[in-house]
């Protein structure tokens, strides 16, 4: 079975600008990802790495929308109890579900 990746896209300072372009690079090598985050704000930056929707120009590339973040003010039982829909968090849960292997 190939390793599917969930990647946070919104895990990071100036999200999710590094994170989708390291998502193209990876799936361009045939690595299969799960972009987690924000489906909008993710789509529109792969458009600008030359990946379209719906298709995603046939790249191991899909995206599984979260509607929350985890900024750096959160306390971890805060996110625990109220950021259930937080992109790390749903990660986690691909992975639990067997959807993915791993979490970046």
């Amino acid at each position: 079975m190939p390793t599917t990746i969930a990647l946070d896209a919104f895990g990071g300072d100036n999200c999710p600008d590094v994170e989708v372009e390291a998502a193209v690079a990876a799936a361009r090598e045939g690595t299969s990802i799960i972009l987690v985050g924000d489906r909008d704000k993710i789509t529109a930056k792969l458009g600008q790495h030359g990946v379209p929707a719906p298709g995603f120009a046939g790249l191991p590339l899909t995206i599984h929308h979260a509607s929350e973040v985890i900024t750096m003010d959160d306390t971890p039982s805060k996110v625990v109890r109220t950021r259930t829909d937080a992109s790390m968090l749903v990660c986690f849960d691909l992975v639990k579900q067997g959807k993915a292997q791993a979490v970046v």
